[in-house]
């Protein structure tokens, strides 16, 4: 997926993004298949802990909760892992979009602003509309000034460990899950 740059000055940053591109792409496909292998090995581990039904004591319980938890985390990791890439995926269209999505929120501030100089037409409901709008457009244009800010966690090396620790967790889920398989077969 190539994105043509539409000014100038972006020419660069689009050109570095369209080459990391196909690599995000190709890992947010393999990242995808391999959180919904954990989640599969996770359901395993999980219908094994509660198959003869709910435990009656404390310990139990707590047992059983952090089976779960365990077994859900390492998928959960990744999928977060998987939405971040789409983001990196989606950055250069992004990028390509801002001049155009500026100039269209900087024209929609100034109608607003000429809107609210204008003298009061049928008492105060034109008010509510006003700041309605403007908040409106004021959430779209934080997305539109931060487009890097959904790929900070990228450089959070707290973040990355995690989503290795996840890659190691989900290949022993399914090894756990392929041995309860096994055992539950016999």
């Amino acid at each position: 997926m190539s994105v043509q740059p539409s000014s100038r000055p972006l020419d660069r940053i689009v050109d570095v993004l369209n080459r990391i591109v196909p690599v995000a792409a190709a890992i947010r496909r393999g990242t995808l298949r391999f959180a919904l292998a954990g989640a599969v090995a996770g359901a395993v581990i999980v219908y094994a802990a509660l198959r003869d039904g709910a435990p009656e004591a404390t310990r139990g319980w707590l047992a059983t909760v952090v089976v779960v938890a365990l077994a859900a985390a390492s998928p959960l990791v990744l999928g977060s892992f998987w939405l971040l890439l789409r983001e990196v995926v989606e950055l250069p269209e992004r990028i390509r979009r801002m001049p155009g999505e500026g100039r269209a929120h900087a024209e929609e501030l100034g109608r607003l602003s000429r809107e609210a100089r204008r003298p009061r037409q049928r008492g105060g409901r034109r008010l509510p509309i006003l700041i309605w709008r403007t908040l409106r457009l004021s959430s779209s244009s934080r997305e539109l000034l931060t487009p890097y800010a959904p790929l900070l966690p990228l450089l959070s090396l707290p973040f990355l460990a995690a989503v290795a620790f996840a890659a190691i967790g989900v290949l022993v889920e399914c090894a756990v899950a392929l041995i309860v398989v096994i055992v539950l077969a016999l």
